[in-house]
């Protein structure tokens, strides 16, 4: 009535008339009221920082009369989603997981609480580390080929993360669909036959989403020869025969080597020749073996030796390891390693 004070609560505080409601009986009237909230934060959100690729859980809880609604959005504008490996949680939970982060989730987030009385926010920073840009290993700048003759053009990444993609273009361009190339589980592109038509200058691109590189490389094909080259090849200034067992030279000049060893290590020498002229290739084989311990300089170890010393003596154990590359010597006593360098 008017000139009544305002009905108050159980708490005490005041009832929001919006939500009065009359209703009048044949008896009299009845004024029916229900309590009313602004939208308050009882969990601020907290920056996060995370390693790229695994998970991440951004949260705020807020209470108000009726519940408020909760919703979470970019700071920076960009739509949030939906992307997999991310996923908010239910309107109402104040929730925002991620499954997999990526560098694109790196960014400002706001979780905003609303009601019909009004509306709250606040700001997170979601800190992505650990994404490093690519690094390709350096080759030669030129690739000269013989027509008609495999080649292929290298392209190792050492590094990058995410894993980045690679693609290759000539003269700026993506290689057509359908052509002669092919690219290798190793990344390198390569050609069957090289013609004449496919020198230029190729790029190796390589990107992830901290950056990217590229290398660029010269193909130069050069005409086989007329009237046709004779191929020959040396080691180390001596001829290769074509009818040695160890070694098989093809009819297109190309040197096989069924069982390498340590011996047939070296630099090779394949040289076409025709009554016009001549044209030289130098090449350098390593051959890995595994490792070998010799004693006595000759034989191998096969079985433990025995060794009597004098206590107070000098004892020297001798191990000889031979191997390409150069192994790798280690000692256990009693199947457990021994220090490099100790007092004894």
């Amino acid at each position: 009535e008017e000139g009544n004070p305002p009905a108050r609560g159980e708490e005490g505080r005041p009832w929001n008339s919006a939500l009065g409601a009359r209703r009048v009986q044949p008896l009299g009237k009845a004024d029916c009221h229900l309590p009313a909230d602004a939208p308050q934060l009882l969990e601020l959100p907290q920056d996060v920082t995370v390693e790229l690729g695994r998970s991440a859980l951004l949260a705020c809880r807020a209470t108000g009369r009726p519940l408020p609604t909760i919703t979470w959005r970019r700071g920076d504008d960009q739509p949030l989603g939906p992307r997999p490996g991310s996923r908010p949680g239910r309107p109402d939970s104040g929730v925002l997981f991620f499954e997999s982060v990526v560098p694109e989730d790196q960014a400002p987030y706001i979780c905003e609480a609303q009601n019909v009385f009004g509306k709250v926010q606040a700001q997170a920073h979601l800190l992505v580390t650990g994404h490093a840009p690519p690094q390709i290993a350096s080759s030669a700048s030129t690739v000269r080929v013989l027509e008609r003759q495999p080649v292929s053009l290298p392209c190792i990444v050492l590094s990058g993360r995410p894993r980045p993609e690679r693609r290759w273009l000539k003269a700026g361009m993506p290689l057509p669909p359908g052509s002669r190339h092919s690219v290798r589980a190793d990344g390198s592109l390569h050609l069957d036959q090289a013609m004449l038509e496919d020198a230029g200058r190729y790029s190796c691109v390589v990107s992830n989403t901290a950056g990217s590189q590229h290398r660029d490389v010269q193909l130069v094909v050069q005409a086989s020869g007329v009237p046709t080259p004779t191929i020959t090849w040396t080691k180390e200034t001596n001829a290769l025969a074509s009818g040695d067992p160890h070694y098989n030279v093809s009819k297109d000049g190309t040197l096989v080597i069924p069982r390498p060893s340590v011996q047939d290590a070296g630099a090779y020498v394949c040289t076409a020749t025709n009554a016009v002229g001549f044209s030289s290739q130098e090449m350098w084989l390593s051959v890995n073996t595994k490792p070998r311990i010799l004693v006595n300089g000759s034989h191998e170890a096969d079985k433990p030796l025995r060794v009597t010393a004098k206590a107070g003596d000098e004892v020297i154990l001798d191990c000889e390891a031979q191997g390409s590359p150069p192994p790798l010597v280690t000692w256990t006593k009693d199947s457990r390693p021994m220090l490099p360098m100790t007092d004894r």
